[in-house]
């Protein structure tokens, strides 16, 4: 076994947890280019002392502490945006890209399931390291397929020290086309003109979606939506022939994705009834159901009381605006699971990020205390 595993309450462990974070911050690993930083955490994972260590065919890290049941699945991933962001300590903080989204999670998972290796309890915790996140989620999807052995699963994503993330809203990812006859730019008239065709389109989208689910509760129970992107024209004499627009749209739980896109199928139809000269067609490129974990589940449960054993309370339960692996997962294979990790959220994707240590430290005795919590529920029945 590897001399890292040891008490985190020795000084030399903290010192390598704060040693591994920048080392993985140092390793710039946006979606797509996460191999090296991958390479790395094999070997570490090897050096601390787990079982079953692997890369599977996309590029996640695997690795294994304990032994029996329960199973438990510990989630992150090790891509970020960009741009990279220079590694630097200052004043009790850790900077760099990935610092709170979500490498400092993924670093302190690590630590704490290498101290699981010397408990004598049964549970297995089975570290996984993916890739892909903020990409086209392949890391997840693989992970899913594989249908991996599990009673609970936490994820580590940036929810601040003392905060558990219960919600994710739904994530539509869409793509309008509008074509056409072009004419002179000179004519001026917008039956003529993709671009201006499309932006009535959206429009009209926008207005429908705003109307649904009207929502008292905080903008978590609200349909959003927002342009992330336009082709169309050359800038030239002549109108644009052809545009595309990429929506995105953010679903509550209480709509359902396919609602939605019926919605927008209908709004096209009508478009296109009410412009003879044009075209407009959808395509959904994506869909993601929204997650909502009760406060009586089981790792919610188990992820309170260590919060409240390690550092005290109150202990908040949060909803996110944004999408995460945890829709795909709960979705898909019904796992019991929520998500805990140290940070700002309001951080993540900044030029600003950065993680307290001694947050992050402290996340991972919240981790290490969830795993005793859920062993011993799993034990209870």
């Amino acid at each position: 076994m590897s001399s890292h595993a040891h008490s985190l309450n020795d000084s030399s462990d903290e010192e390598y947890a704060v040693k591994l974070l920048e080392n993985m911050l140092k390793m710039y690993s946006p979606s797509g280019q996460e191999a090296e930083l991958a390479s790395y955490l094999k070997g570490e994972l090897v050096s601390l002392g787990f079982k079953e260590v692997s890369v599977d065919s996309v590029g996640n890290v695997f690795g294994e502490a304990g032994r029996g049941r329960p199973h438990i699945l510990f989630i992150g991933h090790i891509d970020t945006v960009s741009p990279f962001l220079p590694v630097k300590k200052s004043e009790g903080r850790l900077y760099g890209r990935g610092a709170v989204d979500a490498k400092s999670p993924m670093a302190a998972m690590i630590v704490a399931a290498s101290r699981w290796i010397k408990s004598h309890d049964h549970g297995t915790v089975r570290v996984c390291c993916l890739v892909d996140e903020e990409g086209g989620g392949k890391g997840i999807k693989n992970l899913i397929e594989s249908s991996p052995e599990a009673d609970y699963a936490i994820f580590g994503e940036p929810s601040g020290l003392r905060n558990v993330t219960v919600g994710y809203r739904g994530h539509i990812g869409v793509k309008l086309s509008v074509e056409t006859e072009p004419v002179h730019i000179s004519v001026g008239r917008k039956e003529f003109n993709a671009v201006e065709l499309a932006i009535d389109l959206w429009e009209k989208i926008r207005e429908k979606l705003s109307e649904t689910k009207r929502s008292e509760k905080g903008e978590f129970h609200k349909v959003t939506s927002s342009i992330a992107g336009i082709e169309g024209g050359d800038g030239g004499n002549v109108t644009p022939r052809k545009c595309d627009l990429y929506v995105d749209i953010r679903v509550p739980p209480e709509v359902r994705c396919e609602d939605l896109t019926e919605t927008l199928k209908r709004i096209v139809s009508k478009f296109n009834e009410e412009n003879a000269k044009a075209s407009a067609s959808m395509n959904v490129r994506f869909k993601v159901n929204p997650v909502l974990i009760s406060k009586s589940s089981p790792v919610v449960r188990a992820l309170t009381r260590s919060i409240l054993k390690t550092l005290g309370g109150p202990v908040k339960f949060i909803k996110k605006l944004g999408t995460g692996d945890m829709n795909l997962l709960v979705s898909s294979l019904g796992i019991p699971a929520a998500t805990y990790g140290p940070g700002d959220p309001k951080l993540s994707h900044t030029l600003n990020e950065y993680v307290e240590v001694e947050d992050y430290l402290n996340s991972i005795r919240v981790y290490h205390n969830a795993i005793f919590e859920l062993c011993s529920m799993y034990r209870k029945g």
